[in-house]
């Protein structure tokens, strides 16, 4: 009996562990497709639009510019009229003194305005308009070209605007360049006058007629050398004469302002400006120069070789310093 037991256990213990091992074997299986936790899904807050509310401010914009020249054989000047608008919700208050309106080239040799200035507290009201008018300062101090030239609306930035992106226009001014220039000696003659040197003593003088035979206004500054001798027969008596450029003992005329645009209207002034002393020769032009050549009895009687150079320091803009000089044979001095 004990032995046909033990034989009809070992089947039930069989198949009690293969049982036990699908059971196991479900488990595991069950455990190795357990998804992971979720991540919790965040919300994001609705965006809430608020306007800002507009403040009101005075508002200055150029509704128009224009740049009018005025060359001739004494200076090189120029107008410009600019004509400013408050487009803003509030009035604009200028007060004595400030700059309303300013015009400047970025270019070195352009041209630079004088300031119209507030000549007394005034208010630019809502929609209302301003014309000012403004002159070129000295084209020796300031330059003169055709470069473009920026005017500003309050450049000081003293009325309390809520934009001043709109404050500014550019104007290109339709002028010829004076480095556009080009000097040439075109002919030298003795005449009979007295000394440039005492402006008293009977001398010979040598009359250099210079042309600006280029494109542009030629310009000479106070301070510049006009015109030198680089050889003379009487070179080792009276050395090489030069004819200098000096500011004369009277100034010259200062040109009127055009009418303003609005009679009776004073509330801006100009800037000062100083007067123009300047030498303009326009193209085409000529202009006489005066040197000492000799005097009775320096030289005997011949012809004798005279040789001058106008611009002779390069300091007048031109195209060109390569034709400056000029030789003239000449009798002399009988």
């Amino acid at each position: 009996m004990m032995q046909a037991t033990s034989r009809g256990y070992r089947p039930a213990l069989r198949w009690a562990l293969f049982l036990a091992a699908i059971v196991c074997g479900r488990a595991g299986n069950a455990l190795a497709q357990v998804s992971p936790t979720p991540s919790p899904i965040v919300k994001q807050a609705p965006t809430v639009t608020r306007e800002v509310p507009t403040l009101a401010a005075p508002d200055l914009v150029i509704d128009r510019a224009q740049i009018a020249p005025r060359i001739n054989q004494d200076a090189l000047l120029a107008d410009a009229f600019v004509t400013i608008r408050n487009a803003g919700s509030l009035d604009a208050v200028f007060h004595k003194g400030a700059v309303v309106v300013s015009g400047a080239a970025a270019d070195a040799h352009g041209m630079r305005f004088a300031n119209a200035l507030a000549g007394e507290d005034f208010t630019l009201k809502q929609g209302e308009t301003q014309t000012a008018v403004l002159r070129t300062v000295d084209a020796c101090g300031g330059g003169f070209n055709a470069s473009p030239v920026t005017f500003r609306a309050d450049p000081q930035g003293l009325v309390p605007e809520r934009q001043r992106g709109n404050n500014t226009s550019a104007v290109t001014p339709a002028v010829a360049d004076p480095a556009a220039a080009d000097l040439v000696v075109s002919s030298m003659r003795l005449q009979w006058g007295t000394d440039p040197r005492d402006h008293r003593s009977p001398a010979f003088l040598l009359v250099v007629t210079v042309k600006n035979s280029g494109a542009g206004p030629a310009l000479f500054c106070p301070g510049m050398t006009l015109v030198r001798q680089t050889a003379t027969p009487v070179s080792a008596k009276y050395g090489l004469q030069n004819a200098f450029y000096g500011q004369p003992t009277t100034p010259p005329a200062v040109p009127p302002l055009p009418t303003d645009p609005v009679p009776g209207d004073h509330r801006l002034e100009i800037d000062h400006m100083p007067p123009q002393y300047n030498v303009v020769i326009l193209p085409g032009a000529t202009h006489d120069f005066n040197l000492l050549a000799c005097k009775t009895g320096d030289l005997p009687p011949g012809i004798y070789e005279w040789k001058a150079k106008v611009n002779p320091d390069g300091a007048a803009r031109e195209s060109n310093l390569g034709n400056n000089e000029g030789t003239a044979q000449l009798q002399g001095c009988q």
